[in-house]
């Protein structure tokens, strides 16, 4: 499969509730393979400089088409043979920061909330500096990526592995993410407080506050994501699913 191929169908499976209009941003794996074609290649997997090369340049296409719409395409960084992308739409990510309390979270959690791109720009150097941390133990981490199989990705770049420092501490992921990816600020709240623990209900996000209204919320986002890779699969384009 080409790489561009690759690429919309993972937009695509990990991104359709943000193309919808239905969630602000969604953070998700690629993780590109050497097309069958190519038989002077041995190994299926890329390299990070050649994963770097093919996230960069898709996410630019898809930015340079697409932003006129309000939906653009970032990657976070690239480790280990995956490009960490962030698929958002700016206006509701400016949505989120006019809100007061959302946007002094977030300014206490160290983001510029200035605006959407300051808003991702941050985020880059806190996944960056989250990373850096996790090698600098041998890779211990908590994970926390979207509980569905369309951000599980994420959680295999960021997953707990054995630290050779038992002494230390891991180091902590920045959870304060899961707003910008559309999960209600009390929830967002209450999972670092509770240290992940003591849910009322876990999909997409753990539920503290109104389980009810999330497993609404998250029925309406699988239904979103089964509609649009059924449209996908049967011949609509990305410019067709977009909202």
């Amino acid at each position: 499969m080409a790489f561009e191929e690759q690429f919309c169908q993972c937009v695509v499976r990990n991104a359709a509730c943000v193309l919808a209009g239905i969630k602000p941003a969604a953070l998700f794996n690629f993780i590109p393979r050497r097309p069958q074609e190519c038989a002077a290649c041995s190994c299926e997997r890329l390299c990070d400089a050649q994963v770097r090369r093919q996230s960069a340049q898709h996410a630019l296409e898809f930015t340079r088409t697409y932003s006129q719409r309000g939906v653009r395409c970032d990657v976070l960084m690239v480790e280990r043979g995956r490009a960490l992308m962030l698929v958002s739409r700016s206006q509701e990510l400016a949505s989120l920061v006019s809100q007061a309390d959302v946007a002094a979270f977030l300014q206490q959690a160290g983001f510029d909330v200035t605006g959407p791109r300051q808003l991702v720009r941050s985020l880059r150097i806190k996944m960056a500096g989250f990373e850096k941390r996790r090698e600098a133990m041998g890779g211990a981490a908590t994970a926390y990526a979207e509980n569905t199989q369309v951000d599980a990705a994420s959680a295999s770049m960021l997953s707990s592995r054995p630290c050779a420092c038992i002494d230390d501490e891991p180091p902590a992921f920045p959870h304060e993410v899961g707003v910008l990816l559309g999960y209600p600020l009390a929830d967002v709240l209450a999972f670092i407080a509770h240290d992940g623990r003591d849910e009322l209900a876990c999909g997409v996000w753990k539920a503290y506050i109104d389980p009810e209204g999330a497993r609404a919320c998250w029925q309406a986002m699988r239904e979103c994501r089964s509609q649009a890779l059924a449209r996908y699969r049967t011949g609509a384009t990305l410019s067709e699913l977009i909202a």
